[in-house]
């Protein structure tokens, strides 16, 4: 209804995404996953019909990926270090072993993804290990890497 051509205000849209006022197009690249209320409101070319309305939109967080690409070599007896990385998912993420297990004496820090270790037990073997991540609202990646000790 009303009189053509309309003009749009929309509010409360997440950082990254904008509206055009001439079209009602929403487009960008939000920076932040959630749900949003959004309101919108259109009004015809006399400026005498608005009607507004509040929306829902929900903004997915971009698929979680662990994007190690392989651990270094743990050497018996010595110290060891690497640290697991992710990209995508929404908020802190959790790292865990769910395939496998580590060689003796390295540990997962859940909360970081390092391995670490003062001192590797195991002895000269290859270990296959699979790690998950889980990220804020439960989505989760899984890779699994050779852990070589020497």
């Amino acid at each position: 209804g009303g009189a053509s051509p309309y003009t749009w205000t929309v509010s409360g849209l997440p950082a990254g995404v904008s509206y055009s006022a001439s079209t009602g197009v929403i487009s960008g690249t939000p920076t932040t996953a959630g749900t949003f209320t959004i309101s919108v409101t259109v009004r015809d070319a006399n400026l005498v019909t608005s009607v507004t309305k509040s929306l829902s939109l929900t903004i997915a967080a971009p698929p979680l990926s662990i994007t190690t690409s392989s651990l270094p070599t743990a050497r018996a007896g010595k110290t060891y270090s690497a640290t697991l990385s992710a990209t995508g998912g929404s908020g802190a993420f959790t790292w865990s072993v769910v395939g496998g297990s580590l060689p003796s004496g390295i540990s997962l820090n859940s909360a970081n993804g390092t391995l670490t270790s003062a001192k590797v037990l195991a002895k000269r073997a290859n270990f296959s290990v699979t790690f998950r991540v889980t990220d804020a609202f439960g989505n989760f990646a899984e890779k699994t890497f050779t852990l070589k000790v020497q």
